[in-house]
């Protein structure tokens, strides 16, 4: 008994000290505000790779306009958001490991007009 109590003892020590040893995955959060500053959902919120423009991550916004991404190996790069009706929103090159914890962005409604649709058609 004395045993096993002490063979249980270690096994829970050795497992503590290996979730502690875990390194833990930082991440950048990313907000996204329209034109009224407020949340905006279901936006696409790429991370690039800088030197060659390799899309890295892809994550959409959240009902509260974050989208989080895990910090990507070292090196430069850049946030790209994009939404319809929307102008392409692109962040300076930044780099890896990240220094902030999160990163706000505002991205603006298009000021082109959409052109007018005629539809005909011919009864049967």
């Amino acid at each position: 008994m004395n045993f096993l109590r002490s063979l249980l003892l270690l096994f829970l020590l050795l497992s503590t000290i290996s979730s502690f040893s875990q390194k833990k995955n930082k991440t950048i959060k990313i907000i996204v505000l329209n034109e009224k500053n407020v949340p905006f959902q279901h936006v696409t919120v790429q991370l690039f790779l800088a030197k060659n423009s390799n899309s890295v991550q892809t994550v959409k916004t959240d009902n509260k306009g974050i989208a989080i991404f895990t910090q990507p190996t070292p090196g430069t790069y850049f946030f790209n958001a994009k939404a319809v009706g929307y102008e392409t929103y692109k962040t300076n090159i930044i780099k890896s490991p990240f220094v902030l914890n999160s990163l706000t962005i505002r991205i603006l409604p298009t000021s082109q007009l959409l052109k007018e649709v005629i539809i005909e058609g011919n009864k049967p």
